[in-house]
C-alpha cells in the first residue's frame, strides 16, 4: 500500500501529542507504526529510542553485589543506583536488594525529600 508521506508528515507536525500520534497515523493511512516511524524518520522528524542493552538472567557477581550493598547503604534511590549497573534494570536491583536482605528507600524525589529533611 502506498502512504502519502507528506500528509503524514503534515498530520505529525500538527498533532499536540507526538507520542500518540504515530499508532493513530498508522491506523488513519492503514499501515503500521514502523512503517508510520520510518516515513519521519526519512523527513528527518523522528528519531528511534536507542535500545538499552539487557542482561536477562545474568548472575550477579559478588564485585556487583558489594558496590549495590555500599551504594544503597549511602542512601542512593534505586533509579540512582540502577545507573551504577548499565544492562541492569530498576526492576533487577529491586529484585537483588530484596534477595539480599537491604532495605528499599522509596524512589526518586520522594527520597531526596527525606534526606534533605
Amino acid at each position: 500500500m502506498n502512504v502519502p508521506e507528506l500528509e503524514v508528515v503534515r498530520d505529525y507536525r500538527l498533532a499536540k501529542s507526538k507520542k500518540k500520534i504515530i499508532p493513530i497515523l498508522g491506523q488513519t493511512y492503514g499501515c503500521g507504526r514502523k512503517k508510520i516511524e520510518a516515513i519521519l524518520e526519512r523527513h528527518g522528524m523522528y528519531t528511534p529510542k536507542p535500545k538499552i542493552p539487557r542482561t536477562p538472567g545474568k548472575p550477579w557477581s559478588p564485585e556487583e553485589d558489594r558496590l549495590l550493598l555500599q551504594l544503597a547503604q549511602e542512601g542512593l534511590t534505586r533509579e540512582e543506583l540502577a545507573s551504577h549497573f548499565p544492562g541492569r534494570t530498576v526492576e533487577a536491583i529491586s529484585t537483588r536488594m530484596t534477595k539480599m536482605g537491604i532495605k528499599k528507600r522509596p524512589t526518586g524525589g520522594q527520597d531526596r525529600e527525606r534526606r534533605k529533611g
